[in-house]
């Protein structure tokens, strides 16, 4: 028995995703060995920050009687949203009072969004790694597309809607939920597939096909922290919340100096998959002529991935554990795996450098039977793949000549995507406005560390009114 609780923190408001969690997320956090799996003292809570209409609903909902039985239930008011208002950016008010009341509590949070179903047996694995010590849990999280993932829940015989009358948990293996998933990515995943004859222009991953078998290789800079330990914590910092999501940099804020770091690098582990709209934001999967060309393509596509990996969005410690690929998989694994992970190293080897102080390391986790710490032996493994697969020549070119210049047309890039925003800021500058004086210098130090390829590890000042 864990000697503190967790702290489950939900934000939503409005009745399409209101249903999506009582239709589906909150099923899949009832199965078996999810939320009925809890062992902790004192017990743990289920933060519902949400408007007055959305916790009448979902309190009167015949699964929310099964919820009590494992958790307390908690109702924390946010207000509406203000229009011209980001709901991501809006979900902050609740995030924020939800991650202040487990510090006090240094609880174990977890923060969920309505539109996720989680693999039976999730809840109990992190109960697992909380009580061998693991301070920091991560899973990758990538984009998967609603129409096509609800038609497999289908197939399965699992209604997706309409199920708010019903208090009946569902349980879906590992496997299961990987198989419907890899074949219902958004279009938006789909564009991180490095052989596929278009690419993203501002990937937060790149993934690889494995021939004959149902699964993917990923590297991901996307990560869901499904565990975090409070109590490594010194000082809670929420400015994130300010004008960015929790998907930004809190965990390293709070935790990124942390050592005890588990990543979930095997489907078989731990699987959640969350959805949107095909509609949602749908991008082009029209092939692109110049990415075709041989040689040329292949250039552009590491171009891309470089400039947006340096561009400044991704913290330090996402870039470090980038290079763990994790497993995406249906059926049991094979050597083939192991032969397209050596590729993709060596392909991502040459557009963005390993981090030399990435020493991520993890306590030891026994009998999984899967790649379930990160430590500094299993990272020099993966170094040594990555030398393996360039020979010196290719290593010294790409070094000395061609990472440099992606560096510096990231940087123009950037430059240039940013011109209606840097045009006012340089006249407030010359006006001896102070905090943008101060904002633009960590800006330029930031653009130099993006140049010369290094982690940039100083912390965002406030942003400055125009």
């Amino acid at each position: 028995m864990l000697d503190r609780p967790f702290y489950f923190i939900l934000v939503l408001w409005g009745a399409r995703f209101r249903n999506y969690f009582l239709d589906l997320c909150l099923p899949t956090l009832l199965s078996p060995r999810n939320l009925p799996s809890l062992a902790t003292r004192p017990r743990s809570k289920f933060l519902f920050c949400t408007r007055p209409d959305d916790w009448a609903a979902i309190s009167a909902s015949p699964i929310f009687q099964l919820l009590e039985r494992h958790v307390e239930p908690v109702y924390i008011e946010i207000p509406p949203c203000p229009p011209g208002v980001s709901g991501c950016v809006h979900m902050g008010i609740g995030h924020r009072r939800g991650c202040e009341l487990a510090y006090e509590a240094k609880a174990y949070p977890l923060v969920l969004t309505p539109d996720s179903i989680f693999s039976d047996g999730t809840i109990a694995r992190l109960q697992e790694l909380a009580l061998a010590g693991v301070q920091l849990a991560l899973v990758p999280a990538l984009r998967f597309a609603e129409e096509p993932l609800f038609d497999e829940l289908r197939q399965a015989g699992i209604s997706p809607l309409g199920r708010a009358g019903l208090a009946e948990p569902i349980a879906i293996s590992n496997r299961d939920l990987a198989r419907m998933a890899l074949a219902s990515m958004h279009s938006e995943t789909r564009t991180y597939e490095w052989d596929a004859p278009f690419f993203h222009r501002m990937p937060s991953a790149a993934w690889w096909r494995v021939p004959g078998e149902d699964g993917i290789v990923v590297h991901c800079l996307s990560w869901a922290p499904l565990l975090f330990d409070f109590t490594a914590v010194p000082e809670h910092d929420t400015s994130v919340f300010d004008d960015w999501t929790f998907d930004g940099d809190y965990i390293f804020r709070n935790l990124g100096n942390i050592r005890r770091i588990h990543l979930v690098l095997d489907s078989d582990e731990i699987f959640m998959a969350s959805w949107a709209p095909l509609s949602d934001r749908p991008h082009d999967l029209a092939p692109q002529r110049l990415l075709q060309v041989p040689f040329l393509g292949s250039l552009l596509k590491k171009q891309r991935f470089n400039a947006w990996f340096y561009g400044g969005v991704f913290d330090p410690l996402k870039q470090s554990i980038f290079f763990s690929a994790a497993r995406w998989h249906a059926r049991p694994l094979n050597r083939v795996w192991t032969e397209v992970e050596q590729r993709a190293l060596a392909t991502l080897a040459t557009c963005v450098a390993p981090p030399k102080d990435a020493g991520i390391s993890s306590l030891p986790i026994e009998a999984t039977g899967m790649q379930a710490a990160h430590d500094p032996e299993c990272s020099a493994q993966q170094q040594s793949r990555v030398e393996q697969a360039s020979d010196v020549i290719t290593r010294a070119l790409l070094s000395y000549l061609v990472v440099p210049l992606f560096r510096a047309g990231g940087v123009v890039q950037s430059c240039w995507t940013h011109r209606e925003a840097i045009i006012p800021r340089l006249r407030q500058l010359a006006r001896g406005d102070a905090q943008v004086r101060h904002w633009i210098a960590w800006r330029l130090r930031q653009l130099m560390h993006q140049l010369l390829g290094r982690n940039f590890r100083e912390r965002r000042p406030e942003r400055p009114t125009r």
